[in-house]
């Protein structure tokens, strides 16, 4: 493969000239898949957003070791090339390795792709945004409700640092702690909300009441490793006070 074949490659420019060509590799490979297929045979139009996943893909199985510094290499003498084709390729395979970087081979979305951090952070970032529409059946006091948001941030974040801690069995059935419990049932839509954030598909939880009615408890349905939720602890915090 011409990505393996760019390890073997000793003068930079012959490298750039690989990274071009198996940019255009990929282009033809899907170009005649497209032909082959029952689809309809007009030329298909792929854009960079298209190409991406599918580069990510050839870089993994390429399996070329040391392949950032090979990037490094590249990018230190990319001033060298006026080719603008040379300076996208390039900062190209750079966005996607710091993609591959970026992963952890242990969270992965309800179908089991691998899933970014970054994705789940941002899913915690946009639920929080919903506290700014939150609407309290009658309290209509300015001050109150933000006080009573502020509670409800600071104990969704305090939830998620407990999971995060918990070392025997950190994925079994989860009692939420009484503090947060009695503000998370201080109001329907309160409860409404943590439900909305807790059970949004990246974050993967699941609040259940009991029969007692001083017990909600939490359930994984994604089984992130642990660091999440840490991270997901602070993600609520900043989300909601920048």
């Amino acid at each position: 493969m011409l990505l393996f074949s760019y390890q073997k490659t000793i003068h930079r420019s012959q490298s750039h000239h690989c990274l071009i060509e198996a940019s255009n590799k990929i282009l033809q490979c899907v170009d005649e898949f497209h032909h082959t297929s029952k689809e309809k045979k007009e030329p298909i139009a792929m854009g960079a957003e298209d190409k991406f996943p599918i580069l990510i893909y050839a870089i993994i199985k390429a399996d070329v070791p040391n392949l950032w510094c090979h990037f490094l290499f590249l990018s230190d003498f990319l001033n060298e090339f006026t080719d603008e084709e040379v300076t996208y390729r390039t900062t190209e395979l750079g966005d996607a390795i710091q993609y591959i970087l970026t992963l952890d081979w242990q969270i992965r979305d309800q179908s089991g792709v691998l899933s970014p951090l970054l994705l789940i952070e941002s899913t915690g970032q946009a639920q929080m945004k919903g506290l700014d529409y939150l609407s309290i059946p009658n309290i209509s006091d300015t001050n109150e409700i933000q006080q009573l948001k502020n509670s409800l941030v600071l104990s969704i974040s305090h939830i998620l640092r407990k999971m995060s801690r918990r070392t025997l069995s950190p994925h079994s059935d989860f009692v939420i702690p009484k503090k947060d419990h009695d503000v998370i049932k201080l109001s329907p839509a309160c409860f409404d909300f943590c439900v909305t954030f807790f059970e949004h598909k990246d974050i993967g939880l699941k609040l259940t009441r009991l029969d007692d009615p001083d017990t909600i408890t939490m359930s994984f349905v994604m089984k992130h490793p642990l660091h999440v939720y840490a991270r997901l602890s602070e993600v609520v915090i900043q989300a909601f006070y920048s």
